[in-house]
């Protein structure tokens, strides 16, 4: 396997790790000095504070002005949403109150015109105008209908041109604020990332600034300490010159006053010895002089002994007690740091729950805000489709279906009209003909009476008459039963007329029917499409509210489960601080105590070991003066005797001379003189050996004292010290709990009122809902009574109104031609709209797909480059950890199999070694055997044959005997072996075992901390990321609305209301994409970072998993190995054993006397 030379990642490690370090320090400092302001804030006294804290305090202050200002813009922001929600309400209920006016109105013409039709219907239809009526009534029929029909068109065109103009503005102004979107959303990332690249500068110039503030901070501290400790070192050297000079001009006294006084002794001596009579004497003062020098000597280097342990035992004793001082010092700042620590660390937990509860607050109220807007704009969709739309179509339906009933009521009449003028003409021909006939009769009868007349005579002339009256008596019946036949069949004719007239009645009603019943089921299906409609707009809005509050629910769950734990752990976090502290307070007072009271039981011992040397002292200056005393009372009495002698051996050789008597006088006065100076020198230096010792001790006292003060002082100022940390502590502790409270209190009122909030918008919105929902059913109700009253009205008009027969084909021509012309013109207006539409739309299209594009290849990118990064990472950094992690087991599994095979040739050497020693010694046995029985054949005679033979079978039985017990020995050894074999390899084994579960346990525990640690630099660093989005996202909003403002007060006026609305709304829109592509973005690098730390894990745990089996595989093969060659290597050597065995036993065998047969 390749190795490969590259860089550890523990520098990574070490810089995020100092990073961390430096962003803890930097809230440190911060929680300190926030700590102090709050001491200075309640003890009223000066701080100090540096020019970051105060540009930190005005940044603080100007991000609580800012969430003013947004609190109130927010504030304004709902009040003008309340505002408008009022305007449109107040609209609806104008718009309501117009429609129903109209309908009113409507209603009332209605009603009119049926009562006059009414009135005029009981003319009776036979009874028709008078032509030129009937034609001016035409013509204004005529007029009416094409200026009605021109309005129609004029108002159809202005509505549709209004509504292509609508749409056209509403186009253009969602295109202008696509664009002004897009460009906001440029600026904005463009500005969000200066601001990231600016802060980071800014960060890292801080973090630089506070490193070398702390670090020169650090150096002046330790310059400091090191100088007091130099000059606490100087003050105790001086002390200590100071006592040495006072000691060494102490003994240069003592030896100049020894001096002068062996020099007056000398001197005396000298004086006082005219001869060679007095030796003895001198040599006595000398040797007494000697013997007082030593002890006096003695006495001084025990004193100096004694003074110097004193001081060694001070000086013990002070760096004993200044050590004690510097650790509780650096407890005491341990301490200060770990409460400033965690007060950091509570201020930032707390200012996160603050910042991200409001950015949550924000956002809920945004997406609220966007969900209301997007519920109003669809409600203003629906009222203008059901305003507009419906109507239209509503109106398009029922002048359809007029226009069908006129024209079959129209063709009706005209197939009516057609049969009666038939019936007329065939009515009049009838008459005609028969008239015709009956002239033509009459004429023919008078002809030929004329004619008769002549020749007739008055009987045939009377028959004639009869038979002319019988004949137009017949005639007239005829015409009778032809006038009752026609009358007949003009009644059968008007009853078919009648049935016919009724059935195309019944037809025109049952296709009035059908048609009002299609029209109906029509408008049935509308409104119930309508309904289903609304019922989904309705169940969407209530599923969205269901999951928005389910949401919002679960949300607080998370926020109060949150708090709660986050106050559970703050307190315990108190509570294991506070019982910390305490515990630690008690450790220390209780190691103080004893220290202390070790220290007194120390100098009270080396007080009593320092009088007792004293008094030792003392009794041995009082024995030595005692045997001065007694050498002086021998040497005085053997003087005495002595000048006894002298004097009478000086009386008895001059008896006679006056001058005898000198000598004794004068030996006298110098024994005298010299024991009173000897008596003196000794008190002095009793004296001054007793001064010299009360000095010492009043210094050791003064000492003692000083130290006592000085433990006594360090002990009030502990106790004053320890009594400030505890009301410190419980100040500290009962702020927090009072902040602890406080949050939580308003963090409740804030939930209540929230929920409150939403309880109170959920009741106006569903209010709102419904009060439309209701005036929606209401208008609908209203709707189909109208349409119904207005078909009941039309279908009387078509069934009783005989005027417009007439006008049906020229206005249902006019309407097919005004429809033709309106059609024709809808399309070619759709036809240009849609050009239009499309001309514009394929710019935005470019734009839209080149923007796609654009975002792919960028995703495309960042996808690569995070691949990059992870082989990167993988390869520089994961990898190497590997392969060291795999050559150090690597080398763990050599050194262990090499430790193995030393053990185990270790055991083999040992185990050939007792072989070879014992081979040697069954070989020494055998020879000495062999000897043996050589001796007893040599000491038998040879002729013996039967005694030979009996030795050579009982030396056979006992060489068989020895070699079966050798072979037993030798089987047992074997076993022994291979028992204690397979001992140490068992032995081998569980250790490997215990070895690999060892390491295996440490390679999951050093996984287990490099994923908590690199989890806990990915949380760090995404709230890092987070707090600087958030900051950045604040800075913008507050620069928009300075901007805003400036803008208002450069020019002096206020933007109008929906300008404003929309600006605000374009605000809300932009916030509401930047916070999703933030939450997608961080989304998407979490789940990336999930799946690389997932990878990385199990492509680590792979590795390992292989490793640990290749090394348990290696070992195991070792161990075979090393196994097997000491097999072989023990098999061969027991066969060269056996083969050795068996050569000596053959050649002992060949070699033993045969006997002589």
């Amino acid at each position: 396997m390749p190795m490969f030379i590259m860089p550890q990642p523990a520098q990574s490690s070490d810089m995020s790790d100092v990073h961390q370090q430096l962003l803890r320090r930097v809230h440190q400092q911060e929680a300190r000095q926030m700590a102090d302001q709050e001491q200075h804030r309640r003890t009223a006294q000066p701080l100090f504070r540096s020019p970051r804290i105060d540009a930190m305090l005005k940044e603080v202050q100007t991000e609580l002005e800012h969430s003013v200002h947004g609190r109130q813009v927010d504030q304004a922001a709902e009040e003008e949403r309340v505002r408008r929600m009022q305007v449109d309400q107040n609209n609806e209920v104008m718009r309501q109150l117009l429609s129903a006016h109209s309908r009113q109105a409507a209603r009332t013409a209605e009603e009119e015109e049926r009562q006059r039709r009414l009135n005029e219907g009981s003319k009776g239809r036979i009874m028709q105008p008078p032509p030129e009526a009937m034609r001016q009534l035409q013509e204004d029929m005529l007029r009416a209908v094409a200026a009605h029909g021109v309005d129609t068109a004029a108002a159809q065109e202005q509505e549709e041109r209004v509504a292509r103009e609508r749409m056209h503005g509403v186009m253009a102004q969602l295109r202008q604020r696509s664009q002004s979107r897009l460009a906001r959303l440029q600026a904005l990332e463009e500005q969000l990332r200066r601001i990231v690249e600016q802060r980071k500068t800014v960060v890292h110039d801080q973090l630089t600034a506070h490193v070398r503030f702390q670090t020169s901070k650090r150096e002046m501290e330790l310059e400091r300490t090191e100088r007091v400790q130099h000059d606490r070192f100087a003050n105790a050297m001086d002390e200590l010159r100071r006592s040495q000079n006072q000691r060494a001009a102490i003994l240069a006294m003592d030896r100049e006053q020894d001096r002068r006084t062996r020099e007056q002794v000398g001197g005396a001596g000298r004086r006082a010895n005219p001869g060679d009579a007095t030796t003895d004497l001198m040599d006595m003062k000398q040797n007494v002089l000697e013997h007082l020098q030593r002890v006096v000597h003695a006495q001084e280097a025990n004193a100096g002994a004694d003074v110097e342990q004193q001081y060694r035992v001070n000086h013990d004793a002070f760096d004993a007690v200044m050590h004690h001082l510097q650790r509780h010092m650096n407890q005491q700042r341990v301490l200060r740091e770990e409460d400033t620590e965690m007060q950091q660390r509570v201020q930032r937990d707390r200012m996160e729950h603050v910042l991200n509860y409001d950015l949550v607050r924000r956002v809920h109220q945004r997406q609220v805000l966007q969900a209301m807007d997007d519920e109003q704009q669809q409600r203003v969709v629906i009222d203008t489709i059901q305003t507009t739309v419906c109507p239209s179509v509503r109106r398009h339906v029922a002048q359809r279906t007029a226009l069908g009933a006129m024209d079959a009521e129209q063709q009706r009449r005209v197939a009516e009209d057609e049969h009666y003028a038939h019936m007329e003409d065939v009515r009049r021909d009838l008459h005609r003909l028969f008239a015709d006939r009956a002239v033509s009769a009459d004429a023919a009868a008078a002809d030929d009476a004329n004619r008769a007349g002549e020749d007739m005579t008055e009987e045939q002339a009377e028959a004639w008459q009869a038979m002319l009256r019988d004949l137009q008596r017949r005639v007239l019946a005829r015409q009778v039963e032809e006038a009752a036949a026609e009358e007949q069949q003009e009644r059968v004719n008007r009853e078919r007329m009648h049935d016919v007239m009724a059935e195309l009645r019944h037809r025109t009603g049952s296709r009035a029917a059908d048609l009002g019943a299609d029209t109906e089921q029509m408008q049935r299906v509308q409104r119930e499409r309508m309904e289903r409609v609304c019922e989904e707009i309705e169940r969407a809005h209530d599923a969205v509210a269901a999951k928005r509050a389910e949401m919002q629910e679960q949300q607080r769950r998370s926020y109060d489960d949150l708090h709660a734990a986050m106050v559970e752990n703050l307190c315990r976090v108190v509570d294991d601080a506070a019982a910390h502290r305490l515990e630690r307070v008690e450790q220390e007072t209780r190691v103080n105590q004893e220290h202390l009271s070790h220290v007194l039981e120390q100098l009270l011992r080396e007080r009593s070991a320092a009088r007792a040397h004293v008094l030792t002292g003392i009794a041995r200056i009082e024995a030595a003066e005692t045997r001065k005393h007694m050498l002086d009372l021998d040497a005085r009495l053997e003087r005495q005797e002595l000048m006894q002698e002298l004097h009478d051996g000086l009386r008895v050789a001059v008896p006679a001379r006056a001058e005898a008597g000198i000598v004794p006088d004068a030996f006298a006065g110098r024994k005298t003189a010299m024991h009173a100076e000897l008596l003196a020198v000794c008190r002095r230096r009793y004296i001054r050996t007793m001064s010299r010792a009360l000095l010492g001790e009043m210094q050791q006292r003064e000492r003692f004292r000083q130290l006592m003060e000085e433990v006594a002082r360090f002990g009030v100022q502990v106790k004053v010290i320890r009594a400030t940390e505890h009301e410190r502590a419980a100040r500290v502790h009962a702020h927090l709990l009072h902040m602890v409270y406080e949050d939580l209190r308003r963090a409740v009122n804030a939930r209540a009122c929230d929920l409150l909030m939403d309880e109170e918008k959920q009741r106006r919105i569903h209010e709102y809902q419904m009060g439309f929902v209701l005036d929606d059913v209401v208008r609908a109700a209203h709707a189909r009574q109208a349409d119904r009253l207005m078909d009941a009205e039309r279908e009387r008009r078509v069934l009783h109104d005989p005027v417009r027969r007439s006008l049906l084909p020229v206005v249902r021509a006019d309407i097919v031609r005004t429809v033709a012309g309106k059609q024709a013109n809808a399309a070619m207006d759709a036809e240009q709209v849609r050009r239009v539409a499309e001309h514009r739309m394929h710019g935005v299209l470019q734009d839209l797909v080149r923007r796609v594009n654009q975002k792919r290849a960028l995703a495309a990118m960042e996808l690569e480059r995070a691949q990059r990064v992870a082989q990167h990472h993988m390869r520089f950094e994961v990898l190497p950890q590997l392969l060291s992690t795999i050559n150090r087991h690597h080398s763990c599994a050599q050194e262990l199999a090499e430790q193995q095979l030393r053990v185990a040739e270790n055991m083999h050497h040992a185990t050939m070694l007792e072989l070879e020693s014992w081979a040697d010694r069954r070989a020494c046995a055998l020879l000495a055997e062999e000897e043996r029985l050589r001796r007893i054949a040599e000491d038998v005679p040879a002729h013996p044959y039967s005694a030979l033979v009996d030795v050579q079978g009982a030396a056979a039985a006992v060489g068989r005997r020895k070699e079966t017990r050798e072979a037993a020995t030798q089987e047992q050894a074997e076993q022994v072996h291979a028992d204690k074999w397979r001992d140490v390899m068992q032995a081998v084994a569980a250790r490997g075992s215990r070895v690999r579960v060892r390491e295996e346990e440490e390679d999951e525990r050093a996984r287990r901390v490099h994923a908590e640690r690199m989890h806990d630099v990915m949380e760090s660093v995404v709230r890092h990321r987070h707090q600087l989005e958030a900051i950045a996202a604040m800075d913008a909003e507050r620069r928009r609305r300075l901007a805003e403002h400036g803008y208002r007060q450069r020019h002096g006026y206020l933007m109008p209301a929906h300008v404003r609305s929309a600006l605000g709304d374009v605000h809300r829109e932009l916030c509401a994409v930047v916070s999703l592509r933030q939450a997608a973005q961080m989304q998407d690098e979490r789940d990336y970072a999930r799946l690389q730390e997932q990878q990385r894990s199990a492509m680590l745990h792979d590795l390992m998993r292989h490793a640990k089996l290749w090394q348990v595989h290696r070992q195991e093969e070792v161990a075979r190995a090393e196994l097997a060659d000491a097999q072989r290597h023990l098999s061969r050597r027991q066969q060269s054993t056996h083969s050795d065995l068996l050569t000596e036993l053959q050649l002992r065998h060949a070699c033993s006397p045969v006997p002589v047969m």
